[in-house]
């Protein structure tokens, strides 16, 4: 079955990256900035200093690190303190600003054990020593400059669609690696960002007004809005419980993956709450990283039965799409007073996307973490799609006017096209004709990356979604046809709809396509 199907395979439509190319090569692989808050930029170093300081969380050994040989000494680099990097270790490695630049941009897929079927691990010095599994006449670090330099967007990596590396910490990166990458003393671990708890700070202040911005550029706001940043909840009444992949009867047993190439399966719940429950968080929960592509979590609007597991389709005419999450993807945590429906008389499906080329069954138990709780929020969301069913040619354009009649706070938007898909605007057109970006980037296939925005849409303000493909093409079921979707997360919940029937039937109520 193909990577994404149309009526009898919609469950490959949002969130999706595909393995073996996001994460796949030598080079560096795709960020970890993703969720609808989308990534601030890498941040500097402190006054004064070159590069950026390492991420704060996880902090791992150096793997692979020998000992200094006795009675030598290498500098440190230039500039670096025990107070810019107080993790530095006195052994040869990764330089500090090297390993900070790694840390925030590789270590997704090349974490040890690797993700997603990246070819290496990028976590220790002595893994950038080694032959390259495509140049194997080289080695891995020769063969980086090629790939975090390109101009062409479909071999650049970090991903067109994913944030850059800041040209300072490309520089340092760049540096590094083109005078041999030799290792220093003292250097730092490189680090695999971790989470983070999520139950006891006070919450951000609420009620402030949101204004108007363009680009989806905003950085994250305390009210009001979603992240991809761990918070803490100041609420004893928030339970946070668990959705996985699990055999078909019994949720403390993995689900056996098949080798069938694309499978799709549904898992099942109902919830262990009762009565009306607000999402405050969705955290991601690892499985098997070898066989899983992607998974999906719609609220149903009916019962369904409790670990219960069956071929998916993929249509959802009665689910409303919550979260998802492929290679690259984060968490999400919404602002003390947002948050989603979550009923607890309905069921859940978790709709996973497998792909296991391992020749035998394997298992996996990938899923997501929902904290909940009965505090009802100032504004409860719902995530729409926007964009087009109809696509023929080079190029693809969707209206979305909503018939609401109160404004409508955008806070995230996600892009969602197959392989020929190369850009895509999302337009606001203002009550005085003014247009305003919502939306403005490439489109990667490899990486389809989630953007933080806020903005408010008034009543009889529309957003045009424009998808452009690098060959002509159509609507279709399989990679190599396309679609045009601007998922977008927003407030009050289910106003950001046109009741279009047809899109209504088969991707359910949250919709506003042309």
């Amino acid at each position: 079955m193909s990577f994404d199907r149309f009526v009898t395979g919609l469950g490959g439509l949002t969130l999706l990256v595909s393995i073996g190319t996001g994460c796949g090569g030598d080079p560096v692989a795709t960020p970890n900035t993703v969720g609808f808050a989308g990534a601030p930029a890498a941040p500097t170093g402190p006054t004064g200093t070159t590069g950026v300081t390492p991420p704060t969380g996880v902090n791992s050994g150096i793997a692979g690190a020998a000992a200094p040989p006795t009675g030598t000494t290498t500098a440190p680099p230039t500039g670096m303190t025990t107070t810019q990097y107080p993790n530095a270790q006195n052994v040869p490695g990764v330089p500090c600003d090297v390993a900070a630049v790694v840390s925030d941009n590789c270590t997704t897929c090349h974490s040890n054990p690797v993700k997603f079927q990246a070819p290496m691990a990028l976590m220790a010095h002595s893994d950038f020593m080694v032959a390259s599994k495509t140049q194997p006449a080289k080695k891995v670090f020769q063969v980086i400059p090629d790939r975090i330099n390109a101009t062409d967007i479909k071999l650049r990596m970090p991903p067109a669609s994913g944030t850059t590396i800041a040209a300072t910490n490309l520089k340092i990166f760049n540096d590094w690696l083109n005078a041999g990458a030799q290792a220093v003393t003292p250097s730092c671990a490189i680090t695999v960002k971790g989470g983070g708890d999520v139950t006891t700070q006070p919450p951000p202040t609420t009620g402030m007004t949101m204004p108007p911005t363009t680009g989806g550029t905003t950085a994250p706001t305390t009210s009001g809005g979603a992240s991809d940043v761990a918070r803490k909840y100041d609420d004893p009444m928030m339970k946070c419980y668990e959705f996985r992949a699990h055999a078909n009867g019994d949720k403390t047993m993995p689900f056996g993956v098949t080798t069938q190439p694309d499978q799709y399966t549904n898992f099942t719940f109902m919830p262990p709450w009762q009565g009306m429950q607000y999402a405050r968080s969705f955290r991601v929960l690892d499985g098997n990283t070898d066989v899983i592509h992607h998974w999906l979590f719609y609220k149903n609007a009916t019962p369904q039965a409790d670990g219960a597991v069956g071929f998916s389709t993929g249509a959802h005419p009665d689910g409303e799409l919550v979260h998802g999450w492929a290679p690259g993807g984060s968490d999400l945590y919404f602002d003390s007073d947002v948050g989603l429906e979550m009923p607890g008389d309905v069921g859940y499906t978790l709709e996973t996307h497998h792909n296991n080329t391992g020749g035998a069954t394997a298992p996996d138990n990938s899923g997501l973490e929902v904290c909940v709780t009965p505090m009802v929020p100032k504004n409860v969301a719902s995530l729409s799609w926007l964009g087009t069913d109809a696509i023929s040619g080079t190029s693809a354009t969707g209206t979305c006017a909503p018939t609401s009649d109160q404004p409508i706070h955008i806070i995230g938007v996600q892009p969602h096209m197959h392989t020929k898909g190369t850009y895509m605007k999302g337009e606001i057109t203002r009550l005085d004709g003014k247009k305003e970006m919502l939306h403005d980037a490439p489109f990667d296939f490899q990486f389809q990356h989630s953007y933080h925005a806020m903005t408010i849409l008034m009543p009889g303000e529309s957003i045009k979604t424009t998808c452009t493909y690098n060959a002509p093409t159509s609507f279709g079921e399989g990679t190599n046809d396309e679609m045009c979707y601007l998922f977008t997360l927003y407030y009050p919940k289910l106003s950001l709809t046109n009741g279009n029937p047809i899109a209504t039937l088969i991707h359910g109520p949250n919709t506003c396509l042309q």
